[in-house]
């Protein structure tokens, strides 16, 4: 697993300053040549450096939650542009899910003495992953439908 690096941006929250890689179970899946900044080959998911992304949109950002964000925005990206058909869009809402589950994990036992999580420091982080993943499952069909950035927007020189 590779480390996150980002800067805030205006209109777009942040903008990754170095490549970031996660581990996906997507068997058949490749994108690669057709995306700029996305590639998915081989069991990983690559984000590319200078790749914009908004963050959480019902939740506040947070340091545990900012890399679940970003493959999930890439995700839902692809499936927006027909890179990837909708049968993954619920995928893209588990790995959310799971990704927050992991980092928060790992950052709370990073700020423990001992390195352990208590059991509501586990109920608090199941409780948020659930919250999380019915909220994308409940409102992510409408944001993944929406062409907030048509095509004829993008000017090339």
């Amino acid at each position: 697993m590779s480390e996150l690096v980002y800067r805030e941006l205006f209109g777009w929250k942040y903008e990754l300053k170095k490549d970031c890689v996660e581990a996906v179970d997507m068997p058949g899946v490749s994108v690669g040549a057709t995306h700029e900044f996305i590639r998915i080959h081989g069991g990983f998911m690559v984000v590319e450096s200078y790749y914009a992304w908004n963050g959480a949109n019902v939740v506040p950002d947070s340091p545990d939650l900012m890399r679940a964000s970003l493959f999930h925005d890439a995700l839902y990206q692809l499936i927006r542009e027909k890179h990837l058909g909708m049968k993954w869009r619920k995928y893209a809402d588990q790995l959310l899910r799971d990704i927050y589950t992991r980092e928060a994990t790992r950052l709370r036992k990073l700020k423990r003495k001992s390195g352990k999580l208590t059991w509501l420091d586990k109920f608090g982080i199941k409780m948020y992953a659930g919250t999380i993943y019915n909220a994308v499952r409940v409102g992510g069909g409408i944001t993944i439908n929406k062409s907030e950035y048509p095509d004829e927007n993008i000017v090339t020189l």
